[in-house]
């Protein structure tokens, strides 16, 4: 079966390319624009924490209710991992479909 590939991260999806994406006929790619802004979110936020005292809502800490629970430098990388891999599997609240 042929699988189309999409770039995406620079331009709105139209309904047609959702579509596909969810029947899984369609591999999807990073645009070169997006793979630039995520390198610098990345590089920016590094910087910010390596010369901040203060913590960063949602980088260092945690989220919502535990935003005044710090996460310290030796956690940050396993906190990266855990978060990722809920994000992933859908963990957290469901919306409701309209």
């Amino acid at each position: 079966m042929y699988m189309k590939t999409l770039s995406i991260g620079s331009h709105s999806l139209s309904y047609s390319e959702y579509q596909h994406i969810a029947e899984g006929s369609t591999q999807l790619t990073l645009s070169e624009d997006a793979t630039s802004m995520i390198r610098a979110s990345r590089a920016f936020l590094e910087n910010k924490t390596a010369r901040s005292e203060r913590p960063i809502y949602g980088v260092n800490t945690g989220f919502g209710s535990l935003c005044n629970i710090e996460i310290g430098e030796e956690d940050l990388d396993w906190f990266k991992q855990i978060w990722s891999a809920l994000t992933l599997v859908g963990w957290g609240i469901m919306c409701a479909l309209r």
